[in-house]
């Protein structure tokens, strides 16, 4: 049984209704991203008070976590196309319209002009 079952168990039961969007990242930026970030130590008034935490990144199996994660999203958005939307942010950066109205359609609302514009 995978880590995600009962989160996917739970909001289906629970919130039958309801449809998830997924804005999927390229894993390469989600990485930059994160070992971009800084960590704070308790002591963080010492020079040494941030670290670099890439290499944390790749103890802790965190890219085979995201690359999991995106998997388990996809086989939810295959296995339930009508509750599950995934978006691409590099297709969301580059072309917002055309993406909202994608997002639109899928969660069954009148797509607006201004819902587009103000967004854009």
């Amino acid at each position: 049984m995978n880590k995600y079952w009962f989160v996917k168990k739970f909001l289906l039961q629970s919130f039958p209704n309801s449809k998830y969007i997924y804005v999927e990242r390229d894993i390469r930026s989600i990485i930059a991203t994160r070992s971009q970030r800084r960590e704070i130590k308790e002591d963080f008034r010492s020079k040494n008070g941030y670290a670099n935490v890439f290499s944390k990144l790749i103890d802790n199996n965190e890219v085979h976590r995201i690359l999991s994660y995106i998997k388990e999203v996809t086989i939810l958005s295959q296995k339930y196309p009508d509750k599950y939307l995934i978006v691409s942010f590099e297709e969301l950066v580059k072309n917002p319209e055309k993406s909202m109205k994608v997002i639109c359609q899928f969660i069954e609302l009148k797509c607006i002009q201004t819902i587009i514009s103000s967004h854009i």
